[in-house]
């Protein structure tokens, strides 16, 4: 899938081989068109937003060398925060995932997993 319109920066690390993590962030001048754009992306479907995903996301996971690479710490900053999740399949092998949105920093931080 393309970037959505109205994202004018992208920042993404991982590894892929029989298993994988991709951790990514998103700078947008539009939130709610890339959100609705990752809505109609019928092969990741992405459900969402909820206020919660305790556990999700702590500050071990965004210690990696991925993750710090893309700046994911400051996900945890975040006053407002909005949390979605996708996954490629219900059953079988896929990527699974969250992101998180920044509304005041129009900012979409997404990190997932190949399972």
């Amino acid at each position: 899938m393309p970037a959505p319109a109205g994202v004018s920066i992208i920042k993404a690390a991982g590894e892929s081989s029989l298993s994988g993590v991709f951790w990514m962030r998103m700078k947008t001048n539009n939130i709610n068109a890339v959100i609705s754009a990752l809505k109609r992306n019928s092969k990741v479907p992405l459900t969402g937003p909820r206020s919660d995903l305790a556990g999700s996301v702590t500050p071990r996971d965004v210690a990696n060398s991925y993750a710090a690479s893309v700046g994911w710490s400051k996900a945890l900053l975040i006053k407002k925060p909005e949390y979605y999740e996708f996954s490629t399949k219900p059953f079988g092998t896929g990527w699974a995932g969250i992101l998180i949105v920044d509304r005041a920093q129009n900012i979409i931080y997404a990190r997932g997993d190949l399972y």
